[in-house]
């Protein structure tokens, strides 16, 4: 009854072969791709922007305007990110203009 299938395998027990070593090829590739990328998005990511802004009001007018450093911090992972204040250290000497 099942003649057919066996002769079959024995016909073509080299492309069967290479189907299972191709499959297996590409199930190891598609691991290796996920992995790579749960890794990525475990990882924490932030930007960071400095910049000195300048205050400007009516009621500054004829005074010095006072200069404030801004830093703006932005999560871009999916993990959150705690900064404590202690990272924060500056020394800055703004030059007038």
């Amino acid at each position: 009854m099942l003649n057919w299938l066996e002769q079959l395998s024995e016909t073509y027990q080299h492309v069967i072969a290479a189907l299972g070593a191709i499959s297996t090829f590409a199930a190891v590739v598609v691991s290796l791709v996920l992995a790579s990328i749960a890794q990525r998005s475990s990882r924490t990511r932030i930007k960071a922007r400095a910049m000195v802004s300048v205050m400007l009001h009516s009621t500054l007018e004829g005074k010095p305007k006072p200069r404030y450093v801004t830093v703006t911090i932005t999560n871009v992972a999916l993990m959150s990110v705690m900064i404590p204040f202690s990272f924060f250290h500056s020394r800055i000497q703004v030059a007038s203009a």
